[in-house]
């Protein structure tokens, strides 16, 4: 209940508060709201197994569609048949474009932030990915708020991923469906070699956040991210860790995009030793994700835009 009540009160000074330093004199522009990300990702685990093609999955993206249409956002549905293991699956990404102030600069690139909004399938368990889905998900509705109330200084696609999970076994076949769909098409259209960067949000909630410097990610890109989070105060909470990890970014990459994951991939009671015990189980719940961290994630990435823009 403390954390809650500082959180609402003071929720720049939260995390600092906390470990007992002062608050950083650095303001950003624009901040993310922990509690309102936090209420997002609740909305969605409250929907339950979200697999691809399934109804709940379905719910979710009219979920995601209504919020970002009464932001005054339009949205795209980007509709298409990923062939799976198992047979062919419908799936469809969601895509919204809030443009940039009228102020900002006209070569400012465009940029794109993702998240997946599916949950893996699992036989023998409930998995209700409050964490790897959910949170990158309600973080990203969040920006959306925002953005849509504070325009960024370019171009921002915000980008709601289906199939990332694998239905089977990880393969360059199996999983990443919506963002290797997406890279294809972009790069057919144009807008693949425009974009600034592609930023993926992934398991952003967890408790004890150490989000990895993951080794793949373009590597200017995450300088950026870290000198944002170094600005904020909240250094101690990015890059600490380097980590591999195959995730939506790499179509992106492979298309030429520079491309980060921002993740943290030590997902258990002792996060810092890469700890992944709540991974893929049935642990994955809503009580193991934390408003605070959703809000250095968010904010982290909302204070960057300006950097991306000026490069």
């Amino acid at each position: 209940m403390r954390r809650a009540a500082l959180l609402l009160l003071a929720p720049l000074c939260l995390v600092s508060c906390e470990e007992g330093a002062p608050a950083p004199p650095y303001q950003p522009v624009r901040a993310a709201d922990g509690q309102r990300a936090y209420a997002h990702v609740a909305a969605l685990v409250a929907l339950g197994e979200r697999p691809p093609g399934s109804p709940a999955l379905e719910r979710s993206r009219n979920l995601i569609r209504s919020h970002l249409e009464a932001l005054g956002l339009t949205v795209q549905g980007d509709a298409f048949t990923a062939q799976a293991p198992h047979g062919p699956v419908p799936m469809e990404n969601l895509i919204t474009i809030v443009p940039k102030a009228a102020d900002a600069s006209p070569s400012a690139a465009p940029l794109a932030i993702a998240a997946h909004i599916d949950t893996k399938v699992f036989e023998g368990f409930t998995f209700v990915g409050a964490n790897d889905g959910a949170s990158g998900a309600g973080l990203l509705m969040e920006i959306a708020t925002v953005l849509a109330s504070q325009a960024p200084p370019q171009d921002v696609y915000l980008v709601f991923l289906d199939g990332e999970e694998a239905f089977v076994e990880w393969s360059p076949t199996d999983g990443l469906y919506g963002s290797r769909h997406l890279a294809a098409k972009w790069t057919r259209t144009g807008l693949a070699s425009r974009l600034a960067a592609f930023l993926v949000l992934d398991m952003v909630g967890d408790r004890d956040l150490q989000i990895a410097r993951e080794t793949r990610s373009t590597p200017w890109v995450l300088d950026i991210l870290g000198s944002s989070a170094a600005r904020l105060g909240w250094g101690a909470h990015w890059f600490h860790q380097t980590q591999t990890v195959d995730d939506d970014h790499m179509p992106f990459l492979d298309a030429g995009v520079p491309a980060a994951d921002i993740i943290d991939f030590s997902f258990g009671p002792t996060g810092g030793t890469w700890d992944r015990r709540y991974w893929h189980t049935a642990m994955d719940t809503l009580d193991k994700v934390s408003p605070v961290s959703l809000q250095i994630v968010g904010t982290t990435v909302l204070d960057a835009l300006v950097d991306f823009a000026d490069r």
